[in-house]
Formats: structure tokens, sequence, C-alpha cells
């Protein structure tokens, strides 16, 4: 090893072990200084914990609750500890904190009434204590649910997909399996390491694999390499069923065919991964340790971080409306941590979007850490830290909730705008704006399906003074956008003013917009170059007006400063967006649509993101999901139908699909569609049973109605009102009077 490969390597792992310090630091101890906390307090026996709490911390977070956290609850010795610590055990994962609600707590307990639901069935356990609950109350619904439960050759079978999350280290899109061993008892998680494909066998399957190898038939057909008994378990398994033939082998579907010529081990690392979510999504135990104390939350973490906002929506060149927002504070204010002549800081943003009843539309956050110089961090200290972001939003009145946290110095700020977000072809002429902006360019080579960032409009860049601060002598760069209602024709005169304190008119202009200037959605941008030189520094205010007319918030406080005053240029944070033409952007407003309970225009935008890619599944799962929440029973058939015909196994689907028909009036298909859900699962329920016992009634058929609902109530007695049907049904019509 040469010299140099030998220092760049020392370099890197002292810088490795300097932000491994920095994460301790943060975290508040070391591991080491935590463990001689908790040894000077009692561990209790979890049988000894109070039942409220034992069964709280078993059955209900025993899923996402870390080791750490654990270990300190077992320590707890008062009513008020106990309930301190439930408090802050959810106050630390609230995604948008300071808003009335707490969508984390909400999403775990949907997963866990779930799991405790359906997923306990057939099992002497309740949902969660069940793999598949641990599996759903960690990573949530799949994309897509296969059941192969009717084979000769393999045990009962799922494979359940799904979208991965790159914030949670998880891959694109993965597989988790569950396999009824033995075909008893409840469905455990499959490995395909420690498991391996042979376990998925049973006894007719074994003898199958044995015929195929003595008989030495290589099945070359499916197989692309392959070697041993595992070329003709990959044959068994791709005559059964596609997924399985992947799954069986790895869990990655993007190594599906290859499986042979790969490791399972990294199948195995997957599943570790998963497992080690809880550690992952709350890395920082020490607000555990500060109940434990009796330390104090205020003793933490401090509202006192100076800040300055700014949020503006704006329509896009794709017609569509974004909110674009900024945040800066002083640089004096920024605290850093120092470690051998190397200086780090870390930085949360958080917030969300909410309509005027208090509807979570849009959650938010981003971390923004960096390790500098002493050079860097005496810059970062005197200059002010700008964090950029942009969201799609829907069209009308909504409120951004902004929270910007130093993690170094547990300090925080929060912003609130009451935003009017415009949409394209108003009712009447409306400007928007303005962007006040401290500099601007143009973006070479600009390419509209690449990502962009804030204050981005086509291949104008912008960077806006967040604080409506100006050096004299500098212009100042402010964008707006007249919006034109569908059909305008005419001109109209768009002004500024800037005027001083005492209200006179130091700079004006004036620019004529003509319908022939608007894109394909009325919009014309424009950007104004207002000078500054010869004017005193102080307090000013722009104004802009169309025709004369002054609207509703296009009224912004401009400082002019002495050169000099603040050196250099800010520290800026933008985070990169996708392009408006993403399917993920489309996916985010639809979902804001259904939330805000607007189905129709949420279809809508899904159909037009399917045209552009079809084969995403997510899309098509979310396109169901509208389908069936807005009624549209008819388009919910259409798209159900070859989705079923394609996965034949996939029963959640078909179920689905026969609910589509019976709410479309459509009792035949209705019924065929159940009947084949009951053939597929090989066992009944009664829910099953008791929507499949309306269709025949709707079809005029009270007779194989009975039979229907007496196997219900066979199934599970305790069912008034399915005898209450069946008693109904079963009255002998009355003879109409002679």
């Amino acid at each position: 090893m040469s010299d140099s490969t030998a220092a760049r390597r020392s370099v890197s792992a002292r810088r490795l072990f300097a932000l491994t310090v920095l994460a301790l630091l943060l975290a508040g101890a070391t591991t080491a200084a935590a463990q001689g906390v908790l040894d000077r307090y009692p561990k209790n026996a979890l049988k000894d914990v109070p039942d409220k709490y034992r069964r709280w911390v078993r059955a209900e977070v025993g899923h996402i609750i870390t080791d750490n956290e654990f270990e300190v609850f077992l320590r707890l010795d008062s009513e008020a500890k106990y309930e301190g610590f439930l408090e802050g055990f959810w106050k630390v994962r609230d995604v948008t904190p300071g808003t009335p609600r707490n969508e984390y707590r909400e999403l775990h307990y949907e997963r866990l009434a779930h799991a405790n639901k359906f997923l306990g069935r057939g099992t002497s356990r309740e949902g969660w204590e069940t793999d598949k609950g641990r599996i759903w109350i960690l990573l949530g619904e799949p994309l897509s649910q296969n059941r192969i439960n009717s084979d000769m050759l393999i045990y009962p079978v799922e494979i359940w997909m799904y979208a991965g999350n790159s914030q949670l280290e998880l891959p694109p899109f993965f597989w988790v399996v569950f396999y009824k061993r033995f075909n008893t008892g409840e469905y455990r998680l499959y490995s395909p390491l420690s498991d391996g494909p042979e376990r998925l066998l049973n006894g007719a399957g074994e003898m199958e694999l044995d015929r195929r190898a003595q008989s030495r038939q290589m099945y070359d057909t499916f197989a692309p390499t392959g070697f041993g008994d595992m070329t003709y378990l990959y044959s068994i398994f791709r005559e059964i069923d596609i997924d399985l033939a992947g799954a069986a082998f790895t869990l990655f579907p993007s190594e599906q065919g290859l499986s042979f010529g790969l490791s399972p081990l990294r199948s195995e690392l997957l599943l570790a991964q998963i497992a080690g979510l809880p550690d992952l999504m709350m890395p920082d135990n020490t607000w555990a340790m500060k109940v434990l104390t009796g330390t104090t939350e205020s003793d933490v973490r401090f509202e006192t971080l100076d800040m300055d906002a700014t949020a503006i929506g704006l329509i896009d060149t794709d017609g569509q409306p974004f909110i674009h927002f900024a945040t800066q504070t002083r640089g004096q204010n920024l605290n850093m941590l120092e470690y051998e002549d190397r200086y780090y800081f870390s930085f949360d943003a958080s917030g969300s979007l909410t309509t005027p009843d208090l509807k979570v539309l849009r959650n938010f956050d981003a971390n923004m850490s960096g390790e500098l110089d002493t050079e860097q961090a005496r810059r970062f200290n005197s200059q002010p830290f700008v964090y950029l972001d942009i969201l799609p939003a829907l069209p009308g009145h909504q409120t951004l909730t902004i929270t910007l946290e130093n993690k170094v110095a547990r300090t925080f700020g929060v912003t609130t705008f009451d935003l009017d977000v415009p949409r394209a072809h108003p009712d009447r002429p409306t400007l928007v704006g303005p962007v006040l902006a401290a500099g601007a360019q143009t973006v070479p080579q600009y390419d509209r399906f690449a990502q962009r960032y804030a204050f981005q409009y086509a291949d104008l860049a912008m960077v806006p003074s967040v604080s409506g601060s100006f050096v004299a002598g500098q212009p100042i760069m402010v964008f707006q956008q007249a919006l034109l209602p569908a059909g305008h024709t005419g001109a109209l005169t768009g002004r500024y003013e800037l005027r001083s304190a005492a209200g006179r008119v130091v700079r004006e202009g004036a620019q004529e917009f003509t319908s022939d200037q608007a894109d394909v959605h009325g919009v014309i941008p424009h950007l104004w170059n207002v000078g500054t030189d010869g004017l005193p520094t102080g307090e000013y205010t722009l104004e802009i007006s169309l025709d004369g007319e002054q609207q509703a918030g296009l009224r912004r406080s401009v400082t002019i400063r002495q050169a000099g005053s603040v050196s250099g240029r800010p520290f800026l944070n933008a985070q990169p967006a996708p392009p408006a033409t993403d399917v993920s952007v489309a996916m985010d407003r639809a979902e804001q649509y259904r939330l805000a309970g607007d189905l129709q225009p949420a279809v809508q935008i899904v159909r037009e993101a399917l045209g552009r890619d079809p084969e995403n599944d997510r899309l098509r799962a979310l396109h169901i999901q509208l389908l069936e929440a807005a009624g549209y029973w008819k388009e919910l058939v259409e798209v159900l139908t070859p989705v079923v015909v394609d996965n034949p196994r996939d029963i959640d689907r078909m179920v689905q699909l026969a609910r589509a028909h019976a709410e479309a009036g459509e009792h035949y298909d209705a019924i065929r569609y159940y009947e084949r859900s009951r053939i597929a699962r090989g066992e009944d329920s009664p829910e099953i049973l008791n929507v499949l016992a309306s269709e025949y009634i709707a079809e005029g058929k009270a007779d194989k109605a009975k039979q229907i609902l007496e196997l219900s109530l066979k199934i599970d007695a305790d069912q008034p009102d399915v005898r209450a049907m069946l008693e109904r049904i079963s009255q002998p019509v009355a003879e109409p009077a002679q």
C-alpha cells in the first residue's frame, strides 16, 4: 500500500470516527455512560410491571420500541414516570410537532388494528404476535399479496410485495414471504437462506423433486442458469407461480431468474434490516433517560431559534400549483460541535400543509448535516443559513407550518403561513407574487424532465431574499406571474411601485401583458429589475398591481442596508425535487385531494399518470383505492378484471372485483367471483359467505342463499344479524288475496 493511499484511508477513517463521535454527542451520552446511569436504577421483571403498561409495551408498541427504550421502561418506578414515558414515546415520533395530530401514532394504531383483526385468524395468538402481524405493523400494507394455497406440491405460501423507502435504507422493491410449514399452525416468515426453497415443498413436492432429479430432466425452459436440485426446484416453482419461482430464492424481484448465481445472504441482510427498523426510525433514545431521571423536556429543546421565512404558491410550467418556501437563520445563532479541529452542524426541517378545517394534506421533513474546517466554520457563523424546498399543492386556501431545529443546540423555531394557492386559468386576471430575489440566473441546458429546486420556474433559477433585505446599489429582482382566464383577449398593464417609509414613490415601472405572451395554461411570467442606486438605507414597501388594481398579498417589506453590513453569501441548502412531470408528483397531489375529500380530481390525476406509466404498481394500487373510495364501480370492474385474470391467486383483488360487480348491480358476476375466491382460499369465512348470500338473494335465489347462510352460522353461530336474515328468507311467501 502506498503512503498516499494509506494517508487517504487514515483521513477517511478519522472522519468516520469523528462523525461517529458526533452522533454519540448529539444523542447526549455514549452507550457506556447511558448504561452507567441505568445501572443506578433497579430493573423490574416484565411480569411485575402494572397490567396497563405491560399490555401497552408488549401488545401495542412491542414491534416499534427500541431495545434501549425497553431497558429504560423496565426501570420506571411510578405512575407518573409510566405516563411520562407513554407521552414522550409518541411525542418524539411525531412527524408534525406543534400540530394537533400525531400522524405517526394514528398510522401505527391503524396497522395494529388491521393486524389484530385479520392476521391472527386461524391461529391461537393475537394478530400482532404473528410474523405477518409484525411485518404489517413495521412496513404497512403491501403493494400486492399473492396467496398460493391450493397447489398439491407446496405448503401454503404468501408473497407480499413492498415498495422500499430510501430513508429507511430499504431497496426500491422487495418481497416478504410467509409459509405454513407442514400445512398446520400459522404462517411463519420465510428466509431463502435459513429456510431454503426445499422447505416450501410438501411430501408430494419432495417426491416430484426426486423424480425430476433421478430422470435427469433438466427443465431448462424456464431456468436461465442452474445446477443440481436448484434447477429442478426452480422448474417446479415456475410451473406453479412466477413470483414463487423468484421469491423462493431471493427477496429482490430484480434478481428473479438469476437466483442460482447469487447468494441468499443478501436476502438475509434485508430481513435483518427490517427487524432493525425501530432503531433506524428512532436512533436517539436519550428522551427516555430523561423520563427515568426526572429531567424535564424544557432542559432539552427550546423555541429560541430566530428565523425568517417566506412562502408562495406559483403555477409551474405544467399548469399545476407548487408551494415554494425558504427559511433563514442568522449565522451567529448557529451552534456547532467541535471535534479535533473539525466542526459539525445538524439541522432538521419539518412541517405540514393543512386545510382550513385542519385536514393534514402533506407532511415533510429533511435533515441538513455537514462537516466544516476552521475557516468554513468561521464563515458559517458569520453568514445566514438558508433552507429551500418545494411541495406539490392544491389550489385554494391552505396553512403551511415550518419548523427548523438546530440539533446541536437543541433550539428550534416555528413559523406559519396562510396561503392562497393559485390555479391556472382563474376566473379573472390575477397576479401571483411577488418573489423578492437577491439573484437569478438561467439554468444551462434546462431539461423539464430533470429534477429541479425551489424558486425555479422553467430555466429561471432564483435565490430568494428571505428577509427582504438588500444591499444599497444591489438590484431588487421581483418575480411575478400574471394568470389569465381561459379564452382571455386584450392587454393588461402590470405595475410596481417602491415606496419609502413616508409613502413617497421612489421607483416605479410598468409592463404590458397580452394573451399571446401566455403559455397554454394562461401563465405570463415576468421578472422586474428594480434599481437601488442612490436610495438611502432604511425601510421601504414594494407594491405590484394589475390594471391599477392592488390585489391582496401583493405587498412586500424591503430593507436597504449599507454595503458591507453583512459579508459574503449565505449558506444555501436546497432540497432537490422531482420534475412536475414525474408520476410521484401526480401521486402526491392525488393523495392530497383524497385527504381533502375531493376524490374526482384525485382519480383524474391518477388516470393521466397511468397513461404515462401504466406499469407502475404503486400508481395502479392508488388508482384502485381511489376508485373504490369514490364509488366508481363500473370503472373499478374494468381495472380489476385484467388484474384478476393475470393473478388468479390474488384473493384480495378477486374479492374487490366481486364487490365492485355487486355495487354496480351486476349480481351474477359478483357471485362468480365470490365463489371463485372461496375455491382459491380453500376455506370459508363468514365475511365472504354473508356477502355471497346477499348476492344470491339479489339474484332471486333464496334457496341457495339459505344454504350459504346456514354454512356461515355453522362456522360462527354468534351472528344474530345473519340468523335474522336466514329466518326472513325462510318464511313462506304469502299467497296473494283472491
